[in-house]
């Protein structure tokens, strides 16, 4: 009996209501993995690299060089931190990788796996949300935010 008053109160606190949260999430959260395409590859990897703490200096110093060259706010910019950071990234990080501590910045160097895991739904604050593909043939519609 001990268990039911110590561990109850903090499930009810931790996830809410009973009647709120799925009984097998292990069936309703299975992963699977797919390979990346080159387009969605690319997209990934800029995105990484913009926004990781341990490339930023390299981030600033690329936007200065490109600043050098083009109006601050001239739309190009976009493009080419786009399509050029990357392959720049990696000519001005290759001549530090052999002796850099910095295990980020191997990563980074090294570019990310091309295998990526999804899941067919995601649990936020005890709300549920599906993919589309999940609630095709479903009674309700629980996919995206209204």
């Amino acid at each position: 009996m001990e268990h039911l008053i110590v561990h109850l109160p903090y499930e009810a606190r931790m996830g809410g209501p009973i009647q709120y949260r799925w009984m097998y999430p292990f069936k309703h959260g299975a992963s699977k993995k797919r390979w990346l395409n080159g387009s969605e590859r690319h997209i990934f990897e800029t995105y990484i690299l913009t926004n990781c703490e341990v490339v930023t200096p390299y981030y600033e110093s690329f936007l200065n060089e490109l600043y050098e060259r083009y109006h601050p706010e001239d739309p190009i910019i976009e493009e080419l931190v786009a399509t050029q950071f990357k392959d720049w990234f990696k000519r001005r990080v290759k001549d530090k990788i052999s002796y850099t501590r910095n295990e980020l910045l191997k990563l980074h160097y090294w570019r990310p796996r091309a295998e990526v895991t999804t899941f067919p739904c995601y649990f936020m604050n005890g709300y549920n949300f599906h993919n589309e593909l999940y609630n095709v043939g479903k009674s309700t519609f629980n996919c995206g935010v209204c």
